[in-house]
């Protein structure tokens, strides 16, 4: 897992340099990495996406609320030569407070997170209170 924002500019922060094992000791160490973490800054994906393209994995899990320039949609087009997927998870302020059982009108923002998705070849879900409360 790659931490992104636009603090320090564009930082990024990872639990682990390399790919790891989900391992019993990975998993409880990753969560306790986890569990301190909170979210800071803007949101700016590229740098925390370039180093985990280099990585090579078959998908890449983008969680975001996609509140970023239309430019960083044709900049990851442009970087992912190894064709690897991107499925995009939108948790969106907005978006997240649907309760009903009719989708969500996407906004600006899932729009550019289901066109990285569509891309790459990979998929777009918007994370609402719904999947939210369906997931405890």
């Amino acid at each position: 897992m790659i931490f992104y924002s636009d603090e320090d500019r564009y930082r990024t922060e990872s639990f682990a340099a390399e790919l790891q094992p989900a391992t019993h000791e990975v998993r409880e160490r990753f969560f306790t990495w986890i569990d301190a973490k909170s979210p800071q800054g803007r949101t700016e994906p590229l740098a925390a996406l370039r180093r985990a393209m280099r990585m090579e994995p078959e998908a890449i899990f983008l969680l975001s609320d996609g509140d970023f320039e239309d430019r960083v949609v044709t900049e990851v087009r442009s970087i992912n030569h190894a064709e690897t997927k991107i499925c995009c998870l939108v948790f969106d302020e907005l978006l997240l407070q649907n309760m009903g059982d009719t989708p969500p009108t996407l906004n600006a923002n899932a729009r550019r997170l289901r066109q990285i998705a569509e891309d790459s070849g990979g998929w777009m879900m918007i994370v609402t209170a719904k999947e939210l409360r369906r997931a405890k």
